[in-house]
């Protein structure tokens, strides 16, 4: 059965398939929106859920936005044959706090694609509806503004590089504020939703990939890595 009891910001999830269970942690003040994004990871627990809707809270104090942090996610592998079904039941039970505050995205063992195909089977028009909702757009404008994520930019679309690109600039800033103008070299940990963004914004800006790992395998070199190819 499906468990709603809520302890604070938390809801929480059990599977009525598998008996896995899922989590979503609003974190902040009370806006009408909450951003984060969606996870699927064996082990995966509350607590972690908890400290990562923080941390999204504390980045959109830092931007100066009102919105809340949010992160929700399951306890579950991602190569299971069974994800996508176990995914669809979550994405489901979330399907009321996704049309009214939570503005989800892709996360660990998720793609921005698969979360919005199953939206849209559960009868969303987004995993970002509540976005619409926060700020009074009708459906044709809310759907206008969304196509802009699936713009190409530069080999990945303006969704797959707009997390990454921001993490980029903000661990360059932090350099040249420590260490002026020395070249700067940088070794990218996960090639996934954030990790492809920012390696590629990274080498536009001149900086030196000398490493690249995934959880299947690692590359370096000295003379930097063409993270294009």
């Amino acid at each position: 059965m499906q468990d709603h009891a809520r302890t604070g910001r938390i809801i929480r999830y059990v599977d009525p398939v598998e008996g896995f269970r899922g989590f979503l942690a609003i974190s902040g003040g009370d806006h009408r929106l909450a951003a984060g994004g969606c996870r699927v990871v064996p082990g995966l627990n509350e607590g972690t859920i908890v400290a990562l809707a923080e941390a999204m809270a504390l980045k959109q104090r830092l931007l100066g936005l009102a919105v809340d942090g949010a992160k929700a996610g399951i306890d579950y592998d991602p190569h299971a044959p069974g994800k996508r079904e176990a995914l669809r039941r979550f994405l489901r039970f979330l399907r009321p706090h996704l049309l009214e505050r939570y503005s989800a995205g892709p996360d660990r063992g998720t793609t921005w694609e698969e979360l919005e195909a199953l939206a849209r089977e559960e009868g969303m028009v987004s995993v970002k509806g509540a976005v619409a909702r926060a700020q009074e757009l009708d459906e044709h404008e809310f759907r206008r503004r969304l196509a802009v994520l699936d713009v190409d930019a530069d080999g990945l679309t303006v969704g797959q590089r707009r997390a990454g690109h921001a993490l980029a600039h903000a661990a360059i800033a932090a350099c040249r504020q420590q260490s002026a103008n020395r070249p700067l070299v940088a070794a990218i940990q996960g090639f996934g939703n954030l990790g492809r963004g920012a390696a590629l914004a990274l080498a536009e800006a001149g900086v030196t990939i000398a490493a690249v790992s995934d959880e299947h395998a690692s590359v370096t070199s000295d003379d930097g890595i063409d993270v294009r190819a």
